[in-house]
Parts: C-alpha cells; structure tokens; sequence
C-alpha cells in the first residue's frame, strides 16, 4: 500500500516561497498599539453609567435604566476584549518576529556550515602533489622508465 503524506505537496510549495516581510508596517502597528493601549486604559467609559433611576420613578423608566446599565456592561465587556485581543496581537507579533529571526540564524549558521564543508570536501578531493609527481617524472625522466600515463 502506497504512503500518503498530506504535507508534502505543501512542504515542496513552502521550499519555493519567498517570505517578504515589510518591517516597517510591523513596526508601524506595533507602535500604534504601544501608543493607544495607554489612552483605552486612561478611558473613563466603564465609570459613565446612567444610574437606573436617572431615567424617572415610573415602572418604564426603572426598566429603561436597567437596560440601560445591562447594555453598558455588554458593551464594556466587549471592549474588554477587543483590549485583550489587540493585547495578544501585540505579543504574537513580537513572538512571530523573534521566531523569524531565529530561522534566519539557524539557515545563517546551517549555511556557513555547509560553505565550510564544502570546502573542506574540495580541498579533500584535491590532490595537487600527486599530479605534479606524476607530470615531473614523465617529464622529466621520460625515456628512463619512468611514469607512465
């Protein structure tokens, strides 16, 4: 039974793409959020509620207030989140830069290696004192028993 591996096909398209990354709109964003996640903290919005009986002593305006203070609340909690997101994007950033940067060392490092091992593999395969053994005896002693080709 043939193997079937499904990330082949993606691991030889990967092999092919080039990772163009525009380092200035990372660091744009990242100094956008840096900026602003100050003034949401400094924001005042989850202090703004309307106190339910602002709305009037009627049974209308006791229920209004209430929905009021519960839409307040849904809303805070809402951007409590969007705060946590843009929290956790941040951090994915830095993290997706520092895993970046340790691939590009680690091929940086894996290619020094491999020129180093390839020219320790040229210089093994070189063999310069045995060729010009060979060419000084049949030149010079040619005739006289000496090398042959």
């Amino acid at each position: 039974m043939a193997s079937f591996d499904p990330f082949l096909g993606v691991a030889q398209l990967v092999d092919q793409v080039e990772l163009l990354i525009d380092q200035a709109a990372i660091d744009h964003v990242k100094r956008t959020l840096d900026q602003n996640a100050g003034n949401v903290h400094h924001n005042n919005f989850k202090n703004l509620h309307v106190p339910p009986g602002a709305f009037g002593g009627n049974g209308a305006a006791a229920a209004l207030g209430t929905n009021h203070l519960q839409a307040h609340e849904v809303i805070r909690a809402t951007l409590q989140g969007v705060l946590d997101d843009l929290h956790a994007f941040r951090v994915g950033l830095d993290r997706a830069e520092s895993l970046i940067q340790d691939a590009d060392e680690g091929s940086a490092a894996d290619l020094d290696r491999k020129r180093a091992s390839d020219i320790l593999t040229g210089l093994a395969g070189r063999d310069t004192a045995s060729t010009r053994n060979h060419e000084a005896r049949n030149q010079v002693l040619r005739g006289q028993g000496g090398a042959s080709s």
